[in-house]
This record gives C-alpha cells, structure tokens and sequence, in this order.
C-alpha cells in the first residue's frame, strides 16, 4: 500500500493517527483542522517531533480558547 500510495501522480487525503505510516508515505503538504478552517502545517510527518510540537501547539491553543 505504501509503495501505491507514494507511486500515484495526484493529490489524496490521508487522515490517521499511525504515525509510523505517516513517516512511511511522501507526504508534500500537511493541514491542520483548526477553527473550523484548514491550516497549512509548517511542518511535515517526515519531521515527526517538529510536526506533532505543532499540532500539540495548536491544539493547546484551540481548547484555550473555548474554554
């Protein structure tokens, strides 16, 4: 599936919580649901500390707000 996956020549939408499957696919682009809107991710799954810091951040200032 992973050799499938990185072979294709368009765009699909991953959605998952294994991050070593992250790590495994080439992934170009990265988006975060946040306010009800998606954000571009600065960072990508091939830079996991970098990128789940990011999605913590976000999240962290998510729920700080609807509190």
């Amino acid at each position: 599936m992973v050799v499938s996956i990185n072979d294709y020549q368009g765009a699909i939408w991953v959605i998952s919580h294994d991050l070593d499957f992250l790590s495994l696919i080439n992934i170009t682009q990265s988006f975060n649901l946040r306010e009800q809107a998606l954000q571009i991710t600065t960072y990508l799954p091939s830079t996991p500390e970098k990128y789940y810091r990011e999605l913590l951040e976000c999240h962290n200032k998510s729920y700080s707000r609807s509190v």
